[in-house]
């Protein structure tokens, strides 16, 4: 029955939200004479089907009316953009009633377990009950800004960007509406439907309002992004300006010719440069592999010391119950662990000690132990600012200067990497990523085909129907960090903040081609490419064919990534997390092991993504469906709420990149907005019969092409100017040296 179909999909979606999935799935079979017959997975559930029957022609005029779209009833009683969707939202809107169910969960584990859920440096810290929302809605970005970074401070800023937006389109848009249902000629008989563009017959002259729509969406999103961008660039300054020293004062220098290859001939040729004492000191990066194991035997050594005096001082250091310790297991007789681990610690120390010294003597050779990678720190950040700004040599492989990233993030393996082992370990990555992305389709359906490979007995029927869901499933919940171990062991990346940028760009990549395009994308990548390649002018048709008869879908990825965002806020792996350790560990312990995830992947690196797909399907479906755009606001505000929160009260700080994912969510949001022009040029050259109306917007592309450039050569951001380099310098007492040289 409709009811029992209905309770499966609402139990498989909300299963699905529980893995944190955002994809979808297209089925396509292709033939030589390029006729589909495709059956078309769409979303999470992987519960949304068309039948699709196209012949894909060259002629660009003829494309989409060649494009033959049918719904189907399949097992699970759903299909994309049909006469069920009205009441199919209405019904997935249950969603909303599950992510606010959340909040009462969050509140009373917060309750029960705040050192969870609340940061030891927060100030001031929200009750628990409703004022930690309006503490999060009320939080101020330049407060985010000094306690938490500008990567932080500019994530929900980004949230606020979107809201003015969507709130700015919402009401002109949402006037289209009314004109769909009333005056569209369309057969369409269910109320969604009506609200959209698939309502339009062709030729409908309300195809010509959407011309001035296309250039009104396009100037509201340039002009609040240029305006969020000169925000960004003095919070910026403001943020270069705050670096304490060493970082503020020092630089990181790449690619350092082999003549220069020690300390101090590097420190000579910036005291050259830099002459009158400007320079403090130089430090190349060295060899230390000898020293790898030795120093972490010597750290081991004095934690272990440290537990001892710890548990003595807890007996008020009574020299009869000093702390004993078997040194093997076979050992009847105990050792004192005072002075067992104490003759131990001396005796790794003056080895690291002996070490160390024959290291430095030999680092004073040219070459020898020494990389091409060095830092150099200054007495002043002036210097520091000049020294990057300068182009100290004609050769663009020699002398590369940057602002070295924070001394406690430092991946100083990478460093050590040769020139052609970087180049090697980049194409190995590469590959790899590549592989990922093409083998998406073929994953997913195997995994969805096992049950026609093993017998699985009485879980086959069940197999049978959700064997795509569970593909989607485990393929999307491995990805992020499956893409993490690549970055990590393949890209030269420095210090491990990179790896989330790094990570914000290619899964936004994913999550673009696989959710948003994956209508037109076809089963192969490699083919849609190949064929766009051919025939480059059939992209506006061929999205214009797809999209508009899928945006049903995207309504409901929207009010599934509520529940997302609000089953983020219970944190409930680290709860679970605890829940284990507490069986083990005292609550202290149990908290700090629960909370130490030195490489989260649902920080801001998936993040960002997620927040960029979110906003692009928004600004792709505002004319097309223009109903989204209240989804998408519910979404950003639900977003604003509990990343507040997270983000300030909750989640330990890390390394700070000083905006960089801000940047780069600006790029993807002019990524978006293209997508939507090109949509609407195919939306107008389907239903216009006259050219004009599509050629009129065709400059809105130029413009966003102008943007997407201009917003990085237009501001001076990644360096200081040199009238702002003038401030206060603070120092926190670290060195530009490896830990086992300290």
């Amino acid at each position: 029955s409709s009811s029992e179909q209905s309770a499966h999909m609402t139990y498989m979606k909300l299963l699905i939200a529980l893995f944190h999935v955002t994809s979808s799935d297209l089925v396509l079979q292709c033939e030589e004479t390029r006729h589909f017959n495709a059956s078309l997975t769409l979303g999470e559930s992987g519960l949304h089907f068309v039948q699709m029957s196209a012949r894909v022609s060259r002629n660009w005029a003829t494309q989409a009316a060649s494009l033959d779209v049918e719904a189907v009833s399949l097992p699970s009683g759903v299909s994309a953009n049909d006469d069920s969707d009205g009441k199919q939202l209405i019904l997935e809107s249950v969603f909303y009633i599950f992510a606010a169910l959340c909040v009462p969960f969050f509140l009373v584990a917060r309750g029960i377990v705040p050192e969870l859920y609340t940061r030891k440096d927060t100030v001031t810290s929200p009750r628990s009950d409703v004022t930690w929302a309006t503490a999060s809605l009320t939080l101020l970005v330049d407060s985010v800004e000094m306690t938490d970074g500008l990567d932080s401070a500019m994530l929900l800023d980004f949230t606020h960007l979107s809201m003015r937006v969507l709130v700015t389109l919402l009401v002109p848009l949402l006037f289209l509406c009314p004109l769909y249902a009333v005056f569209g000629g369309g057969a369409s008989s269910d109320w969604l439907s009506l609200l959209d563009v698939t309502n339009l017959a062709e030729g409908n002259w309300l195809f010509w309002l959407h011309v001035p729509c296309v250039w009104f969406v396009v100037l509201v999103v340039t002009y609040f992004t240029y305006e969020a961008q000169d925000t960004f660039v003095d919070r910026r300054y403001r943020w270069h300006q705050r670096l304490p020293a060493p970082r503020g004062t020092s630089v990181m220098v790449e690619c350092i010719p082999e003549n220069f290859r020690s300390d101090d001939r590097l420190y000579d040729f910036f005291d050259s440069l830099f002459p009158g004492e400007k320079v403090r000191e130089a430090h190349l990066v060295k060899q230390t592999d000898d020293l790898g194991d030795l120093h972490e035997r010597h750290a081991t050594a004095a934690g272990l010391l440290r537990e001892a005096e710890a548990a003595w001082s807890k007996t008020g250091d009574d020299p009869n119950q000093r702390p004993m310790v078997r040194l093997r297991l076979w050992d009847w007789n105990p050792v004192d662990s005072l002075e067992h681990y104490s003759a131990d610690l001396d005796e790794l120390t003056a080895a690291l000690t002996k070490q160390r010294l024959r290291i430095n003597t030999e680092s004073l050779e040219l070459g020898g132990r020494n990389f091409s990678t060095g830092f150099v720190t200054f007495h002043d950040r002036r210097e520091a600012e000049l020294a990057v700004q300068m182009a100290i040599t004609p050769h663009l492989g020699e002398w590369l200067l940057s602002i070295p990233p924070d001394v406690s993030d430092l991946m100083w393996t990478d460093l050590t990497k040769s020139s052609w082992r970087k180049k090697v370990d980049a194409f190995v990555g590469y590959v790899f990523l590549v592989t990922i992305f093409v083998a998406y389709f073929p994953v997913v359906l195997l995994i969805s085909s096992l049950n026609k490979f093993v017998f699985l007995g009485v879980l086959d029927s069940f197999y049978e129907t959700y064997g795509t869901t569970i593909g989607l499933v485990l393929f999307m919940a491995l990805l992020p960090p499956v893409l993490l171990l690549i970055f990590r062991f393949f890209f030269t990346l420095k210090s491990g903040a990179w790896s989330q940028y790094e990570l914000t760009t290619w899964y936004f990549g994913f999550l673009f081609v696989y959710v948003l395009c994956v209508t037109a994308i076809g089963t192969s990548v490699i083919e849609s490419a190949a064929m766009l390649v051919e025939t480059p002018y059939a992209l506006a048709t061929l999205l214009a064919s797809t999209l508009p008869k899928s945006s049903h879908y995207y309504m409901q990825y929207l009010i599934l990534q509520c529940l997302l965002h609000c089953l983020e806020l219970t944190q409930f792996i680290t709860l679970l997390k605890y829940c284990f350790w507490r069986i083990f560990y005292a609550q202290d312990k149990a908290v700090e092991v629960s909370r130490n995830r030195p490489e989260r992947c649902n920080e801001i690196g998936q993040r960002t993504a997620k927040l960029s797909l979110n906003m692009c399907i928004a600004l792709v479906f505002s004319t097309v469906a223009p109903l989204i755009l209240i989804f998408a606001l519910v979404d950003i505000v639900v977003t604003r709420v509990v990343y507040g929160y997270l983000v300030a009260f909750a989640e330990v700080s890390g390394p700070d990149l000083g905006g960089v994912f801000w940047v780069t969510q600006l790029r993807q949001l002019q990524l978006g907005l293209a997508t939507y022009v090109l949509l609407e040029i195919g939306i107008l050259a389907a239903g216009c019969e006259s050219k004009f109306a599509w050629v009129s917007v065709l400059p809105a592309m130029f413009l966003i092409l102008h943007v997407f450039y201009d917003l990085h050569k237009r501001y001076l951001w990644v360096v200081l100017p040199f009238d702002k380099t003038v401030s206060e310098i603070t120092s926190d007492r670290q060195r530009y040296l490896q830990p086992q040289l300290l």
